[in-house]
């Protein structure tokens, strides 16, 4: 059964629905198109982890690499065309967190700050990552918090951006 209208609203007709379903599939071809575009400018290579933390890496060659973390319901591409203005001597690493973009889903039990921390860490440590400057993007900036208080060691620097920091006390 179709869902109601409000007072007075017509029904589109089955060209303005068909019209504006192939409007939104173009959408996305052209944004896929526009991710990939942009990996390429930025020389990123598409990896996931063994339990399923995807992202996207470039290796360095000089500084620190950078190692990027989206907010609460984004994925990787929050950083995406960032990472293709960063000069590509520069490492790079765009993580999805786990249950965020093309991550493997986690239980809600397990879907801490902590353990978003600890996913970057796995991530870091796949790519051979000593030591990174962390970049943080609201939620992402509350993990880049925890992985400086719970890894000192491993973080050279924090790019905190409108950032969240609860866990950390």
């Amino acid at each position: 059964m179709p869902s109601p209208l409000p007072y007075g609203a017509a029904r589109p007709s089955w060209r303005t629905r068909i019209g504006n379903e192939l409007e939104v599939a173009l959408g996305g071809v052209q944004l896929r198109a526009m991710h990939r575009a942009a990996g390429l400018a930025a020389g990123l290579r598409t990896e996931t982890t063994p339990d399923g933390v995807a992202y996207l890496a470039r290796s360095g060659r000089r500084g620190f690499p950078l190692a990027c973390i989206h907010g609460f319901g984004g994925d990787k591409e929050t950083w995406l065309l960032m990472s293709a203005l960063a000069p590509r001597a520069r490492g790079a690493v765009l993580i999805d967190l786990p249950g965020h973009g093309r991550s493997a889903h986690v239980p809600e039990a397990r879907a801490s700050i902590r353990h978003h921390a600890e996913a970057v860490l796995r991530v870091l440590d796949r790519e051979q990552v000593e030591r990174a400057i962390v970049c943080g993007n609201s939620m992402g900036g509350g993990v880049a918090l925890r992985l400086a208080a719970s890894y000192p060691d491993r973080v050279a620097g924090l790019v905190l951006v409108a950032s969240v920091g609860r866990d950390i006390h």
